[in-house]
């Protein structure tokens, strides 16, 4: 710290930064990833309540209809990109090497990509295929 930055108050140093102009994008992406979660949520532990007994082949027999396969996947897709913007918020805040931090971002960002796209996949197979 330079001399003239000592006699400077906290508020002083840090507007020359600047801000990120993320905050409010990240924040309105949180609660619609949030509200999106709550009515999926409720549908499929409801559904999930009512056919936990069911044979296999009538669960994939369900998840063929693509009403109940988009819903399975509305719901993984909002609830692993709600996960990762949660967790990016935590790795920000509180861990402080610089390496660890970019090394767990990445991999939080890369989970909450591949999840989607893998459940996608799987739908698309079950939606083809069938039972086998």
């Amino acid at each position: 710290m330079t001399a003239s930055q000592e006699f400077q108050s906290p508020t002083k140093r840090a507007k020359g930064l600047g801000s990120a102009k993320e905050g409010s994008g990240h924040w309105i992406a949180q609660r619609v990833s949030g509200i999106l979660l709550a009515p999926l949520g409720l549908v499929i532990t409801i559904w999930l309540s009512q056919h936990h007994q069911l044979p296999y082949a009538e669960m994939i027999g369900f998840l063929s209809c693509p009403w109940a396969a988009a819903v399975v996947f509305l719901f993984v897709a909002s609830a692993s990109y709600h996960a990762a913007l949660g967790l990016q918020v935590i790795i920000e805040d509180y861990v402080h090497s610089p390496c660890w931090r970019y090394g767990l971002l990445l991999k939080v960002r890369l989970a909450g990509y591949l999840l989607p796209v893998f459940t996608l996949f799987l739908l698309i197979h079950i939606m083809l295929k069938g039972i086998k």
